[in-house]
């Protein structure tokens, strides 16, 4: 296939993990971005290993980077964590950017994800609802009537947006008086509610050192959407589950679909509105955990096993 020339800045997000940067920054350099932008957390004290593998990935990024574009980091000397080091590469990202694309170095990018975003991008750029363009449909759900649809739920496995969408995340979210009375107006069910208050608890106390979650507090407190494809443009290529990651994530390593022809121009979504269908299969097969599973994870937790 056709490797695509990108006119959006990327923001690439990187730690320690030399093997997954090298696949997905070559992805990157193929589709050559006019600006690129590099974020990396600093080695962690107590991990002798960290140092000599955060400075491996640097320098194999910046070693290869041969087209013309413009190249900004943001290289941490110390380590500050998932939460503090993505949030706060990501506002460093949109300070300078009105727009772009944002990957971590275990999504590995099909080429036609970058098309996808450009075109996406530009379409809603003026759509003060659409919180982000995703990149990953892992989970397998379509739109039958077209070739995108809208959720409520943020999609972080490679994905786009705008500055006047990110200026309306907060970190601090979890602390707003407000939120578990929002939750329980957006959520689908009663197992829904429960799940995010369980997870707003987990966040208030300090159990889950993570941005992601914050950033489906932010979508449900403004009822914004992520524009999703029906194509599964990412693979994720960690080799292991994040430290991070509660909940089922049934294809973890799902390979491309629908890729192997030719890029079709996508169909947008005739309504502005969330496909309540499918986002309700999305909660029951990615958030939902039996209470089998809460009783196991809180006995690991317990015995430290």
């Amino acid at each position: 296939m056709k490797e695509y020339q990108l006119n959006k800045p990327v923001l690439f997000l990187v730690f320690n993990r030399p093997e997954t940067t090298k696949k997905v920054f070559t992805a990157i350099r193929n589709a050559k971005p006019p600006r690129l932008y590099i974020a990396s957390d600093g080695p962690r004290p107590s991990v002798i290993s960290d140092r000599e593998a955060c400075a491996e990935v640097r320098a194999l990024i910046m070693d290869h980077i041969d087209w013309e574009c413009e190249v900004k980091t943001l290289l941490r000397e110390e380590n500050l964590g998932c939460r503090l080091a993505v949030s706060s590469a990501i506002d460093w990202f949109f300070e300078n950017e009105e727009d772009g694309i944002i990957l971590e170095d275990d999504c590995l990018p099909h080429p036609d994800f970058f098309r996808f975003c450009r075109e996406m991008l530009d379409q809603y750029r003026n759509t003060p609802q659409v919180m982000m363009i995703a990149g990953s449909n892992y989970e397998q759900f379509y739109n039958e009537n077209g070739t995108c649809y809208f959720s409520r739920y943020p999609r972080i496995w490679g994905w786009a947006s705008w500055r006047r969408a990110w200026s309306l995340y907060d970190l601090n979210i979890i602390e707003d008086a407000s939120l578990p009375r929002i939750i329980s107006e957006r959520s689908c069910c009663r197992a829904e509610e429960k799940t995010w208050k369980r997870i707003l608890k987990m966040l208030k106390q300090g159990r889950i050192n993570t941005w992601d979650f914050q950033m489906n507090f932010t979508m449900f407190m403004n009822d914004m959407l992520t524009l999703c494809p029906n194509d599964n443009y990412i693979r994720n290529i960690g080799q292991s589950i994040g430290t991070n990651q509660l909940y089922n994530r049934s294809s973890f390593n799902l390979r491309d679909i629908s890729l192997n022809g030719q890029y079709n121009k996508p169909s947008r979504p005739s309504q502005l509105t969330a496909d309540s269908e499918l986002d309700k299969a999305f909660y029951w097969k990615s958030y939902h955990t039996s209470l089998y599973a809460r009783i196991k994870a809180k006995l690991i937790q317990i015995l430290n096993i």
